[in-house]
């Protein structure tokens, strides 16, 4: 009964982890949109174009000036000041919403952007012939590697780990079938492997590489 409540609770953590982010992101996307939109309609009546007024153009012209809006936002962050004026917003933010910070993380390491790509690794946390499958988050200045490894089959449940090198391979697998094997009990697990055993299962293997 521990053991169903236990994995009834975890998982269920796990889908709300993952939930509340994701609504956040919904709900504001919706009223940027919405509030675009009424903005595009405001403009149009100036214009002597009348098809503009059409709810279907007004749509479009609405998500045109999202994405052109976004992507003129992304050339000002490849600028000092904007990237100066983004720090300090993220610091904000970071402070004053709720998951801001585990949002931003989490998108960054699965689209791969500022080298924070998630790396998967075999890591070896008690000197066993045991592994277990995570991903390498970052190394430490002392050369240690900070770990994410999840609970299968929740992905956004788990521990982070400290560990030495040596206790850290690299697999040559991509995060996507890393990701489906832990969420599948394991199932797919091969497909980690270009091999039919990981580099070093039988001796330490080279050390991993941070990701970039």
């Amino acid at each position: 009964m521990k053991q169903t409540w236990g994995f009834v609770k975890t998982t269920a953590l796990g889908g709300l982890v993952v939930i509340v982010p994701l609504a956040v992101l919904i709900i504001v996307l919706v009223q940027i949109l919405a509030f675009v939109t009424d903005l595009t309609a405001q403009v149009v009546e100036l214009l002597p174009f009348p098809f503009l007024q059409n709810p279907v153009v007004l749509i479009a012209l609405a998500l045109a000036t999202v994405v052109a809006l976004c992507f003129f936002t992304g050339l000002l962050l490849l600028t000092a000041t904007g990237n100066a004026i983004k720090e300090r917003i993220d610091h904000y933010l970071e402070e004053k919403v709720p998951l801001y910070g585990m949002l931003q993380s989490i998108t960054k390491q699965f689209i791969g952007v500022d080298n924070m790509q998630l790396t998967p690794a075999e890591i070896d946390l008690h000197g066993t012939a045991t592994r277990v499958l995570g991903f390498i988050v970052e190394q430490l200045p002392d050369g240690r590697y900070s770990v994410y490894v999840p609970d299968s089959p929740v992905l956004t449940v788990g521990k982070t780990y400290i560990v030495e090198e040596h206790q850290v391979t690299r697999l040559e697998g991509s995060a996507r079938a890393t990701v489906d094997a832990i969420t599948q009990w394991g199932a797919g697990t091969k497909y980690i492997y270009k091999s039919g055993q990981p580099d070093g299962a039988d001796a330490p293997g080279p050390a991993a590489r941070p990701p970039g």
